[in-house]
């Protein structure tokens, strides 16, 4: 509430929306959400024609959504009214656990944070309540009570599947006996929430390195076209932005530069690969040969990263080799790297961005090695110095993924359903012409934890299909006879009489629950 007047809830802005105009609206709003932006800004990050960007930002004037922008200036910048809700990002590592909060109106730098001294290798029982415990303390921190967190995103240091937010494998320790943390903070976070919440929370995930690129990105390198993002500690991983969106690969495996192979005959790593890039720079390796290099116990040698950075920073020579040797043999790849996508920003986050110049240094030796002159002439090499930029990229990533995964359109009388015959599936279509270019690639995916499925639930089906692809783009021209879902419970999931829009024809079919299921 400003002045007494109350605010208008970010959720309103995220809900389920149909027709171009309106989905046009949402784009543009989410896009303030993430960061204010001029309309040529706007243009630019939507996709949208400069004729309906001014067209929007003139409507969210006049209804005091949002205020600025109206003139085509390249400083009149857009931004959002005051709004209610938080939005949360969390950084899950191995050892310790980022937040990160704030207000969809407010701007990247007024984010509130927390750090818990407990991560993944603990084990769900140890991480989750202190998580859960810190983003109360959080919401309350902004001005919030907990039933109004509106979107959750976590990155986690793990191949992720875009399509169903699946850990992908095979499943390296600690989640090889672990369920799909993001499922348990929504579990969590339900509990917390209660029954007077707005909406059906799902936590959204992703790998910790594609999110740091996207902050990145987002709010440092806003007008570089290709960006790499490297988390080195205990693992090693790229994030790659091209033209603001982040390349994951079909399996969501790309930027898995910790598993690439330097040394033939190395040793093993954990992926079942041997001389991995990770067994030679991971920040658990630099600690075992410092432990080597300093005797063990004779000479006291670190027993964590942070220790290890000390050390270096007192001029350690023992440790600084150690940190050199491992920041030249993360060159030469990233060098590689340079040679197959010629990026503009290369940064280093996780042990080496913290170790600063001594690690930029060695590593940007290594890279000249490696890289033809052509791919690193005008490279830009640095150390990330956006504040918690994986938790960060991981509350975009909750706003720009929140939304319905299939049409919420109930009438007033019908209660919400759940569908536990996809419960952690993967129900795939590849949708006809029109929808393919809709979706950019031809795959409309969904799955949630559970999905929610909604419409106008007449004699046990339901019409209306209004559908959101992975990434945030949404089908809104399909008509209420273009799809009848039939809800089966528990196990079998009856996809009724589907019309093809650009031939007029149809089809039909059903999926079991446990069966990957793809109609066309």
């Amino acid at each position: 509430m400003v002045n007494g007047v109350p605010l208008t809830h970010m959720l309103d802005h995220l809900k389920q929306v149909h027709g171009t105009r309106a989905a046009n609206r949402q784009r543009v709003v989410k896009a303030l959400m993430l960061r204010p932006a001029t309309q040529k800004e706007l243009a630019t990050r939507t996709g949208l024609s400069g004729a309906t960007i001014s067209t929007v930002v003139n409507e969210l004037n006049d209804e005091g959504i949002a205020g600025g922008g109206r003139q085509r200036d390249p400083i009149n910048t857009v931004q959002l009214s005051p709004l209610d809700g938080v939005a949360i990002g969390v950084e899950l590592g191995y050892r310790s656990t980022v937040l990160v909060a704030r207000k969809a109106h407010q701007p990247h730098g007024a984010i509130k944070s927390r750090t818990v001294e407990v991560g993944a290798v603990r084990g769900e029982q140890v991480w989750l309540d202190p998580v859960v415990e810190a983003i109360r303390d959080l919401v309350r921190e902004v001005g919030e009570i907990p039933d109004d967190i509106a979107t959750v995103g976590m990155g986690i240091p793990r191949m992720i599947n875009p399509r169903d937010q699946a850990l992908t494998r095979p499943l390296l320790p600690p989640w090889q006996r672990a369920r799909n943390p993001a499922v348990a903070l929504t579990e969590r976070l339900a509990h917390l929430r209660g029954r007077g919440a707005r909406n059906v929370l799902r936590v959204r995930l992703d790998n910790d390195a594609n999110l740091g690129a996207y902050a990145e990105s987002l709010y440092t390198y806003p007008t570089r076209e290709t960006l790499v993002y490297i988390k080195a500690s205990t693992g090693v991983g790229a994030g790659i932005v091209i033209g603001g969106r982040l390349l994951r690969g079909a399996g969501g495996c790309s930027g898995e530069l910790g598993h690439t192979m330097v040394q033939p005959n190395g040793r093993f790593c954990l992926c079942g690969g041997r001389g991995c890039l990770e067994t030679l720079v991971g920040a658990d390796v630099m600690l075992r040969d410092a432990r080597t290099g300093l005797s063990d116990q004779l000479f006291n040698p670190p027993t964590n990263i942070d220790q290890f950075l000390t050390r270096v920073e007192q001029e350690d020579p023992i440790c600084t080799r150690i940190l050199q040797e491992a920041a030249r043999y993360l060159g030469y790849s990233i060098g590689n790297l340079c040679n197959l996508l010629n990026p503009n920003v290369v940064l280093l986050g996780g042990a080496f961005g913290m170790a600063g110049g001594i690690a930029l240094e060695a590593c940007r030796l290594g890279i000249d090695r490696t890289a033809m002159a052509a791919a690193r002439a005008d490279l830009h090499l640095a150390a990330s110095t956006l504040p918690y930029a994986t938790a960060q990229g991981a509350l975009l990533m909750g706003i720009e993924g929140e939304g319905p995964v299939l049409g919420l359109h109930f009438s007033r009388d019908t209660p919400q359903i759940e569908m536990p015959a996809c419960h952690g599936r993967r129900c795939s279509f590849n949708l006809t012409a029109e929808a393919n270019r809709r979706t950019r690639g031809g795959l409309l995916s969904w799955c949630s934890m559970p999905p929610r499925l909604s419409g106008l639930w007449e004699n046990s089906a339901m019409s209306t299909l209004s559908a959101e692809h992975p990434r945030g783009d949404s089908l809104h021209d399909l008509n209420e006879e273009s799809l009848q879902f039939t809800y089966i419970p528990p196990k079998v999931a009856d996809f009724g009489q589907v019309r093809d829009l650009t031939k007029g024809s149809s089809g039909s079919g059903s999926a079991d629950a446990n069966s990957q299921y793809y109609w066309s």
